[in-house]
Parts: structure tokens; C-alpha cells; sequence
């Protein structure tokens, strides 16, 4: 096992990396709630300054409490079978709302080329309620 395969490990990495986001928003607002504050006193902006390094030191703590706390929640539920159960009969493709119309393919005729199939039952699409009807093309037959 190497040394980045533990959850620790990457519950750390990633966490560098969503700090880079983070500190940049919250720099970002400071630095925008301070052109809008520049008018106040030096009191204020100090405190929203100061205000905003404390939210950059407790970002990256909450993130990785969550993080770790994932990886952890990941890890009990391998070792647990699912409790979750379908009903009989029901499998994941029945739960789909958006089901293909079913193509009609006739045999293949014996002297097309390659012996490909084409269905004889026009495409249908549907977009924003309506049905619309497209043509089905297929390649000229070659000697």
C-alpha cells in the first residue's frame, strides 16, 4: 500500500485543494466589502479583515472533518451488506423516465450489401412536447 492510498492522506490533499477555492472567495469578498467599507473607520476594516482570516483558518478544518468523516461513512458501509431491496420484477432500467421508442429492424434481404439491416419504421424525437419526424437515411446499396 503507498503511502497517498491512505484515507488520511487524501482526505489532506483534498483539502489543499478546496482550500485554493476557498481562501480565493473569501479573499475575494474581503476584498470587495472593503472598496464598498473604505469609507469607514480603520476599526471596522480591521475587524472584517481579522473576520475573514478566521474563516481561512476554519475552512480547511471543516472540510477535512468532512472529508475524513466520508471516507469513514465509505469504509463502514463496504464492510455492511445493502439494505436497500427492489421489488421483485423491478430492475434499474424500469426506473427510467425517458424510454427510446422501440425500432421495428426488418431481416436483411440477401443481396444487400453486407447483409445490414435498416429499420423501416421512421425516427421520432420528442422535443418540448412535440413530436417531430425525421427521416431515416441509410447508404445506397453497391454492387
Amino acid at each position: 500500500m503507498t503511502f497517498f492510498a491512505y484515507p488520511f492522506v487524501q482526505a489532506l490533499g483534498w483539502t489543499l485543494f478546496h482550500f485554493i477555492w476557498q481562501g480565493a472567495l473569501i479573499a475575494a469578498l474581503l476584498a470587495g466589502l472593503l472598496f464598498l467599507l473604505r469609507e469607514f473607520s480603520a476599526s471596522v476594516r480591521y475587524v472584517l479583515a481579522c473576520s475573514a482570516m478566521l474563516l481561512m483558518l476554519l475552512a480547511p478544518i471543516a472540510t477535512a472533518y468532512r472529508l475524513i468523516n466520508a471516507a469513514s461513512a465509505d469504509e463502514n458501509s463496504e464492510s455492511r451488506p445493502s439494505t436497500t431491496r427492489r421489488p421483485v420484477g423491478a430492475s434499474r432500467t424500469s426506473r427510467r423516465k425517458c424510454k427510446a421508442p422501440p425500432r421495428v429492424a426488418a431481416t436483411s434481404r440477401p443481396g444487400a450489401a453486407g447483409g445490414a439491416t435498416t429499420s423501416r419504421r421512421p425516427r421520432r424525437a420528442r422535443w418540448g412536447g412535440r413530436s417531430i419526424r425525421t427521416r431515416s437515411t441509410s447508404e445506397p446499396t453497391r454492387p
